[in-house]
């Protein structure tokens, strides 16, 4: 019995100290290591033109496979990725389009484009701090696979187009982009705070976001941390790059609140929620006399979680 009190009381001390002194929080993923992250992305965005409102609303869903190929000597890791499942639904006044790889309709053409995509592998290029540096061959993967499909010609463009808009590289970086944010420099304790700030895109408006994170709780296994931060429109930003349209403002701001469990074994993140609420107006000037010719309400409304697990 006093064997089995002093081991509990080691172990007890042993992750005091631990805590006390901190945890580094980063990737430790060895060569080989296979694991899935599963997407769900919800969407709406909201315009107002001449007085009628125009909702589109879409929700995606996607799971990748994925295994680290090789770790370089900036512990960047290079993993090799297939989609093993995707569901959209995309509706507006000018779409009505629903597609799932989990459909085996042989008259639904698009599902079957979108299950010839699976398995089909691209790379993606991460950094130790959970930063897609890149997304390599999703792309031009999307729009071959499109491109030797049974579809009308008039159809693939736009159904590649969309595709790449819904899964492709800047989708897959966009769910990873405020991720390095929650792995900072030094090792974090229970309750320790800091600020970020980082420059996105959202449907195709640069934007900034100013956020404060907490470590909201830490056991041997996992270190759950919390996010707010407010969010902000901007006008042109060399790190996202111009505006989409050269005579377009945008005056735009919100807020976003997320929560991220990370395991501390490999470094992942075991799962994410990130949820945004973003309003305000987009003013139209015009090319020759940069006055402003139209002003259009806008609101997004998003939410994003992400689960990652090792593969069986």
């Amino acid at each position: 019995m006093n064997k089995i009190i002093l081991t509990i009381l080691f172990s007890a001390a042993f992750l005091i100290s631990g805590f006390s002194q901190g945890i580094k929080l980063s990737l430790q993923l060895p060569e080989g290591y296979r694991f899935t992250t599963e997407t769900s992305v919800n969407l709406i965005v909201e315009q107002e033109f001449m007085g009628i409102r125009y909702n589109t609303q879409m929700e995606i869903t996607s799971v990748l496979n994925i295994q680290v190929n090789g770790i370089d000597s900036d512990t960047s890791y290079l993993l090799s990725a297939s989609y093993q499942k995707m569901d959209i639904r995309v509706s507006s006044i000018l779409i009505n389009m629903e597609v799932s790889t989990e459909w085996k309709n042989s008259q639904d053409s698009l599902s079957s484009v979108l299950r010839s995509m699976l398995g089909k592998e691209f790379s993606i290029l991460l950094s130790d701090k959970g930063e897609a540096i890149d997304i390599l061959g999703l792309d031009e993967m999307i729009d071959q696979t499109v491109s030797e499909s049974s579809l009308p010609e008039v159809q693939k463009l736009e159904f590649s187009r969309n595709l790449i808009q819904s899964v492709g590289k800047d989708a897959v970086l966009d769910n990873y982009r405020n991720n390095s944010s929650f792995y900072p420099a030094s090792a974090i304790k229970v309750r320790d705070q800091w600020d970020s700030r980082m420059n996105f895109l959202k449907s195709g408006i640069p934007m900034e976001l100013n956020a404060h994170i907490k470590v909201k709780e830490l056991t041997r296994e996992s270190a759950v941390l919390v996010s707010e931060g407010q969010i902000n429109s901007q006008t042109a930003n060399r790190e996202v790059g111009d505006s989409p349209e050269s005579n377009q403002t945008f005056k735009l701001s919100g807020n976003e609140v997320s929560e991220k469990i990370i395991d501390l074994k490999t470094g992942l993140i075991l799962e994410s929620i990130v949820s945004q609420n973003i309003s305000g107006t987009i003013r139209s000037l015009s090319e020759n006399t940069g006055e402003e010719e139209l002003v259009i309400p806008f609101k997004i409304i998003s939410r994003c979680t992400m689960l990652s697990g090792p593969s069986e």
